[in-house]
């Protein structure tokens, strides 16, 4: 029962754990070694003599798969999707930290001979791009961000989106994550501070979510419905009194007080940096993970790489 209020949260807030695999014909896995761990990674459009390539970076609890979005035949890049130490079929990584993180990015790219990306993050992925373009501006071309680094996850406890609701409700050992790891990790998404990134001279496309989305409509339960369910009934989630006690008393109001903060936060992204443009759509943040999506969302991707913001 735990496991399904995890999945209810998740597809509010951050990202979920579905995906899909493509035959083995048109993708090729490979291990990368980092710091004695293996890192599984996997390549659309293979190519030893390619140089350049798009490079997908999945969120917090994410998959490689989440970036299956991008292999169709109308995308001609070589497309490679790793997963982070510690997910799925990657080894884990003792102190990880965002350094690590993003000496990963480039090990993976030096592996397949890649001297350029194209960098697409999804939510945390999204924060990984701005700061591996930050530290390695030289090997960035554009980057794409999947509904994130244009805000800061303590940005939200003001509205009671708080570490320890992070902590309890958004776990998931199917992650592949211990939840140590989730820990760290989390710890590294509240303690960063992505605002630092934004005077990076690369052309960024943000594709916001409608944060909207974060209330649903009736007969849906809402996310402060959900948490004092839980708060009333713990033993029924498979949760103890004292981990119910340590959720905020999440109101209506404070989702909606949410909702407004990311929508203003997006509308805002584009002032930051004149080489920033936002597009905003109707889709939620988990959009990477819905194939009645990729379609869509695939175009935005590739056309901001051959067109920029039309």
């Amino acid at each position: 029962m735990k496991k399904r209020i995890s999945i209810i949260v998740l597809a509010f807030l951050l990202m979920g754990l579905a995906g899909t695999s493509l035959g083995a014909e048109i993708v090729r896995v490979r291990y990368v070694t980092y710091m004695d761990a293996e890192i599984y990674t996997r390549a659309y459009n293979y190519s030893p003599k390619a140089n350049e390539a798009i490079i997908f970076l999945h969120g917090l609890g994410g998959s490689a798969q989440h970036g299956d979005f991008l292999h169709h035949p109308e995308n001609k890049h070589m497309t490679i999707s790793f997963e982070a130490p510690g997910h799925g079929r990657s080894e884990s990584i003792n102190d990880m930290c965002w350094d690590t993180y993003v000496d990963i990015v480039r090990a993976v790219m030096d592996d397949y001979g890649i001297k350029k990306a194209y960098l697409v993050g999804h939510s945390m992925g999204a924060d990984a791009a701005m700061m591996f373009a930050q530290s390695h501006p030289e090997r960035v071309k554009k980057i794409i961000l999947i509904d994130r680094a244009y805000y800061n996850m303590a940005d939200l406890e003001q509205f009671n989106f708080t570490r320890s609701f992070m902590e309890l409700l958004e776990y998931n050992p199917a992650s592949g994550l211990s939840f140590e790891e989730f820990y760290t990790y989390l710890d590294m998404a509240f303690s960063n501070d992505i605002t630092n990134t934004w005077d990076i001279k690369k052309k960024v496309l943000l594709i916001a979510a409608d944060p909207s989305l974060l209330q649903p409509p009736p007969p849906s339960p809402s996310i402060a419905q959900i948490v004092a369910m839980i708060k009333d009934n713990p033993e029924m989630f498979g949760l103890t009194q004292e981990q119910a006690d340590s959720l905020p008393d999440i109101s209506d109001e404070d989702v909606q007080n949410a909702i407004h903060f990311i929508k203003e936060k997006a509308e805002e992204f584009c002032a930051v940096n004149h080489r920033f443009d936002v597009l905003h759509t109707p889709h939620p943040h988990a959009m990477v993970m819905d194939q009645s999506l990729y379609s869509e969302v695939r175009g935005y991707v590739l056309s901001y790489i051959k067109h920029g913001l039309k």
